[in-house]
C-alpha cells in the first residue's frame, strides 16, 4: 500500500497507521461492524452463524489490502474499497461452507486434503482427551481462576456452548438453541480444544484417563541412552526402502499428510543445502532382533523418497529459492574432467530452476548434493513399547503455524509491530 491513502470516508488522506487504527481501534469496532452490515444488507442478519470465521476473511482482507499496495486514492474511498472487497470475501467464504457441508454428507477418505489448507481428513478426528472431562474436574474449585481464564478467551458462541456441556445440556438441544448447523457446532467445539489456554488442564488431564499405566517420574533411560549423528538423506532412504527403517510402527500416522506448500518448502530447502528438523529413531529388540523404529520425520523422508523416485514434482506453492545455483564441471569430447592451469577440476557456475523438473532432469550437482544431504538423526537405544510411545507423543505435539500466522511473517517489522500493539489490546483478536 502506499504511504498514504484517501481516507476512511472522510475524504482525508491517512497513513497505514491511522487505517489500523481507525477499523481496529475499540477492539476492532468498525472492521466487525462492516462485516455485520454485509451480513444484514446481503444474508438477513448473522443468526445461526459462527462470525468469527467471517471475521478472520475480513482481517485477512484488509492485510491484504494493506501489505500488496492494492489500494490507491483514484480507486474512490478507502470505506467504500474495502466494503466492496469484503462482499466478494465474505461470499466466496459462505459459497465455500455450503461446499463443505454437502462433501460432508458423503464418505470421504482419512487421507482426503479437507479445506483451504488441505489438512487430511484423519487429521480432525478427535482425540482421546475430553475437554468437557478435564474442565468438569476444575468446575466449583473456590479460588481456582483458571477455568474463567480459559472461558474469557473464547469467543462468545463457543463459551455459550463449553458452558451448555458443562451443564449437561445436549448436543442436539445446544445446536437448537444457537441455531447453528452440525459443522458449525463441530468447527465451534474444534477451536475450543485448540485454544492456547486448553493448557491449563491438559497437564493434569491425564490423571482421569484409565489404564494409562503411566506416573509422573520420567525413567532415566529415555533421557541417558541416546545418540546423535548426522546420516546422508540417500542413506536413510535406502535403508527405509530396504526395511532396515521400519516406517510403519503401528502408532504413527500414515505417510503423505502435508500440504501442498509445506511439501514444495521442504524439498527446495534440501536442494539449497539448508538445515532441517531432526529424525528420531527408536531401537528395540524383537523376538532377538533389533529393529529401528521411525519415530519423527516420516513426512520428511516419505516426500523425499517420492520426489527421488520421480513421483512428484516442486510445484509454485510455498517453495522459495526455487533458482538454485550449482557448479558443473567442464568435460571434453571424450567425457574427461577438463583441468584448469593449476590442475584442478574446471567448472562453471550455472543457475537450475527446479520447479516442474522431475528428481531425474536435476543436473547430476544437485542430485549427488540431495542424496548426500546431512541430515540431524537421534536414535534412542533398547526401548520398550511404552518409551516408544512416549517419544511418539513427544515429538508429534506441536502445531504449525496457520494461514493468517504464516502470511504475517510476509510483513514488514514495522507493519506487523502496529498490528501487534493493536491486536494484543483487545478481546476481538483472541
Amino acid at each position: 500500500m502506499r504511504k498514504s491513502a484517501s481516507g476512511t470516508g472522510t475524504g482525508e488522506n491517512c497513513s497505514i497507521g491511522q487505517l489500523l487504527e481507525a477499523y481496529y481501534g475499540d477492539g476492532g469496532k468498525r472492521i466487525r461492524g462492516l462485516v455485520n452490515q454485509i451480513f444484514f444488507s446481503k444474508y438477513g442478519g448473522t443468526a445461526g452463524r459462527d462470525m468469527d470465521e467471517f471475521y478472520s476473511v475480513a482481517n485477512e482482507v484488509f492485510a491484504d489490502i494493506v501489505k500488496n499496495g492494492r489500494y490507491d486514492s483514484s480507486k474512490g474511498e478507502f470505506n467504500a474499497f474495502l466494503y466492496r472487497a469484503l462482499c466478494f470475501a465474505l461470499c466466496d467464504e459462505l459459497k465455500k461452507q455450503k461446499r463443505g457441508r454437502r462433501a460432508a454428507e458423503g464418505n470421504v477418505s482419512l487421507d482426503a486434503p479437507v479445506g483451504e489448507e488441505e489438512t487430511p481428513a484423519g487429521d480432525l478426528i478427535p482425540s482421546d482427551f475430553h475437554m468437557e472431562e478435564a474442565l468438569e474436574a476444575y468446575f466449583g474449585q473456590e479460588g481456582d481462576e483458571r477455568v474463567e481464564q480459559y472461558l474469557g478467551s473464547l469467543s462468545g458462541i463457543q463459551r455459550r456452548i463449553v458452558e451448555m456441556k458443562m451443564e449437561e445440556v445436549p448436543v442436539e438441544e445446544i445446536k437448537r438453541r444457537l441455531q447453528l448447523t452440525h459443522r458449525e457446532y463441530k468447527s465451534c467445539i474444534s477451536s475450543a480444544k485448540r485454544n492456547e489456554n486448553i493448557s491449563l488442564f491438559t497437564k493434569r488431564a491425564s490423571r482421569y484417563a484409565e489404564g494409562c499405566g503411566m506416573n509422573d517420574m520420567i525413567p532415566i533411560d529415555l533421557t541417558d541412552n541416546y545418540r546423535m549423528d548426522k546420516c546422508p538423506l540417500g542413506s536413510l532412504l535406502d535403508d527405509m526402502k530396504d526395511g532396515k527403517l521400519n516406517r510403519k510402527h503401528i502408532l504413527q500416522r500414515k505417510p503423505y499428510q502435508w500440504t501442498q506448500r509445506q511439501k514444495n518448502k521442504f524439498l527446495t530447502r534440501v536442494l539449497n543445502g539448508q538445515p532441517v528438523p531432526e529424525i528420531v529413531i527408536c531401537e528395540q529388540m524383537v523376538n532377538g532382533k533389533k529393529k529401528s523404529h521411525l519415530i519423527d520425520g516420516l513426512q520428511r523422508l516419505s516426500y523425499s523418497e517420492l520426489y527421488r523416485g520421480d513421483g512428484d514434482v516442486i510445484r509454485p506453492e510455498g517453495a522459495e529459492f526455487y533458482e538454485i545455483p550449482y557448479r558443473d564441471y567442464v568435460y571434453d569430447e571424450k567425457g574427461n574432467v577438463v583441468l584448469d592451469e593449476d590442475g584442478d577440476a574446471k567448472s562453471e557456475l550455472k543457475v537450475f530452476n527446479v520447479l516442474g523438473k522431475k528428481f531425474s532432469e536435476l543436473p547430476d550437482y544437485l542430485k549427488a548434493r540431495f542424496n548426500k544431504f546431512n541430515v540431524n538423526v537421534t536414535t534412542f537405544f533398547n526401548c520398550s513399547d511404552e518409551q516408544i510411545a512416549y517419544h511418539i507423543r513427544n515429538y508429534n505435539n506441536q502445531e504449525g503455524m496457520n494461514k493468517n500466522q504464516y502470511e504475517f511473517t510476509g510483513m514488514s517489522v514495522d507493519m506487523a509491530e502496529k498490528i501487534k500493539s493493536i491486536s494484543d489490546m483487545h478481546p476481538f483478536f483472541y
